[in-house]
This record gives structure tokens, C-alpha cells and sequence, in this order.
């Protein structure tokens, strides 16, 4: 993957996420730290509806850009479980 691949990505997951009002969104380049990811976005919600419009909100805006995503490995929206999307290189 390109390096401006990875950094669009990153970027359509922030954006989507700051549109939903998501809040301390932080993208991590972590390709020098781990072997199975290039990026982690972290964001917050402030409850469990708000988690899952942003979860809601960045799938649709990765949908529109035509990405391609691996099946969820966490899909509950209480605040001690994490939503984990992983898109395809």
C-alpha cells in the first residue's frame, strides 16, 4: 500500500469520526512498533449511542470511498468493548 493509500484512509476514519462529534481522536503510525497494522485511529463516545453512531459514521464514509472491509472482530457498543474495523490493502 502507498503511503498516500494509508494516509487517505486515515484520514476518511478521522474525518468520519470528528463529523459524528467523536471526541480525543488520535491517529498512531505504528508501522515501525507492530507487524499487523500500519495505523490505529482511537476516538471516544460519550455513551453507548454515541459510540455507535461513530462506529455508523465511519463505516459509511470508508462505504462511499468503495474500501473494502474485513468483517468487525468487536461489534458491542458498551463501554468496555472496542470496535474494530480492518480494511483491506
Amino acid at each position: 500500500m502507498s503511503e498516500l493509500d494509508r494516509m487517505s484512509k486515515a484520514t476518511l476514519v478521522v474525518e468520519a469520526a470528528l463529523d459524528r462529534k467523536a471526541e480525543g481522536v488520535v491517529a498512531l503510525d505504528t508501522r515501525e512498533l507492530v507487524s499487523f497494522a500500519d495505523t490505529f485511529v482511537f476516538a471516544t463516545g460519550t455513551s453507548d449511542r454515541h459510540a455507535k453512531s461513530i462506529a455508523d459514521g465511519i463505516l459509511a464514509y470508508m462505504n462511499l470511498a468503495n474500501e473494502k472491509k474485513l468483517p468487525p472482530r468487536a461489534w458491542n457498543y458498551d463501554r468496555k468493548s472496542t470496535d474494530e474495523f480492518v480494511w483491506e490493502e
